[in-house]
């Protein structure tokens, strides 16, 4: 009888407990992997996840720097919103000045954001 073993990839699972507050992005992408929307005004960045169908979780950036994240879970049949449209929510609650035309998606470059000029 002859056994088979198989070594898998050493892919790693986001881990979302491993995120505290201050950590920048780069540090959040190296946890969870690249997002699935992101978005960026000014000096705010919001980094978006779908995990399962209605699992959204959201990283809010201020100037680089971590200062809030979580997790909702969406009714299902209920589209996600866009990066972009959960960052104008967020800033129009923190009564920030929101810029709609400022909004632009940035691009993952080898492992890193790019939100500036290409």
């Amino acid at each position: 009888m002859t056994t088979l073993f198989f070594i898998a990839g050493c892919a790693t699972k986001p881990d979302f407990n491993a995120i505290t507050i201050d950590m920048n992005q780069q540090q959040v992408i190296e946890l969870m992997g690249p997002p699935t929307d992101l978005a960026t005004q000014q000096t705010t960045t919001y980094l978006m996840y779908t995990q399962k169908p209605q699992t959204l979780l959201h990283f809010v950036f201020l100037n680089n720097q971590l200062i809030e994240y979580g997790q909702e879970n969406r009714q299902l049949g209920h589209a996600l919103p866009s990066a972009s449209t959960q960052l104008e929510l967020w800033l129009s609650e923190q009564n920030k000045a929101v810029n709609p035309s400022a909004i632009a998606g940035c691009k993952m470059l080898d492992q890193r954001i790019n939100c500036g000029a290409e």
